[in-house]
């Protein structure tokens, strides 16, 4: 169910400031209306009359959502769907005639996020833009922070989400593996057959996060929880998680938390803004 413009408050005015959106449409009055609405609203906005032209122009710089009319000469919504979808899990929606059942549903198969059925609302269609992206958002804060919680990850949203399926092989691998200092983006590339420039775009896309960062983040929480137990040394943890180098293990850990990790091990795994004078 589409939530109304009001009902976004501060999150609606933050993820309209700068967010790049591309639309493409041959009709030229609906065109140029929607990048009207759209650009007053804050965002970013390119406008192509064709399917190829916006392809043409995702692949030198990717936009932050896409917006396609379907019934476009040459290469139409679709195809130009199944293709964006086939490098980017961007959010897609469709601009679609009355009663065309059939290509709303290869549309919503090939991977489109929304439809909107022209004639259509101005209003219901900047609160699709805004819903979409601020969800993605927001799961992009979840899987940078790896804050999915068991209950999430076990729901039928998450079990099919394509996004989540990827960031939990991801981090399924670097656990299986965390006690190996050599475990490095290179040899998680390989374990999940992709090239390190597509790995580090879909990681980057999701969690905003390089790859090596994320690895290091892994690492990091494992040690949290390992602290917490308070069965270890911190010698064994860093070697348990990794990091060859225990004082390299501190610097880490102490930016990540705010605390030292012994301190941190005291206190039962509380984050601390104090600085730890025995660090």
């Amino acid at each position: 169910m589409l939530r109304p413009r009001a009902a976004f408050g501060a999150a609606f005015k933050e993820v309209t400031m700068g967010h790049s959106i591309y639309l493409a449409d041959d009709e030229k009055s609906i065109r140029e209306l929607l990048h009207s609405f759209l650009a007053s609203d804050g965002y970013t906005v390119r406008s192509f009359e064709s399917g190829d032209a916006l392809l043409e122009a995702f692949r030198q710089e990717p936009a932050e959502l896409v917006i396609l009319d379907i019934m476009m000469p040459g290469t139409d919504g679709l195809a130009v769907c199944r293709e964006l979808r086939s490098v980017s899990d961007i959010p897609i929606i469709l601009l679609t005639a009355l009663n065309d059942e059939k290509n709303i549903l290869e549309g919503l198969k090939i991977g489109a996020d929304e439809y909107i059925v022209k004639p259509f609302n101005i209003g219901i269609l900047k609160a699709t833009v805004a819903n979409l992206l601020t969800n993605r958002a927001l799961l992009k804060s979840k899987y940078a922070n790896l804050e999915v919680s068991e209950e999430e990850e076990a729901s039928p949203n998450c079990a099919t989400d394509l996004d989540w399926k990827f960031i939990a092989t991801v981090k399924k691998s670097v656990e299986e593996n965390i006690d190996n200092p050599a475990f490095n983006v290179d040899v998680l590339c390989n374990l999940l057959n992709m090239s390190r420039t597509s790995f580090y775009n879909k990681l980057k896309a999701l969690t905003d996060q390089a790859p090596g960062d994320y690895i290091r983040l892994i690492r990091l929480k494992r040690a949290a929880t390992l602290l917490k137990t308070g069965q270890h040394s911190i010698t064994e943890i860093s070697e348990m998680t990794g990091f060859s180098d225990v004082k390299y293990f501190r610097e880490v850990f102490k930016k990540h938390f705010n605390v030292s990790p012994s301190k941190y091990s005291k206190e039962g795994g509380k984050e601390d803004k104090e600085e730890d004078p025995q660090e």
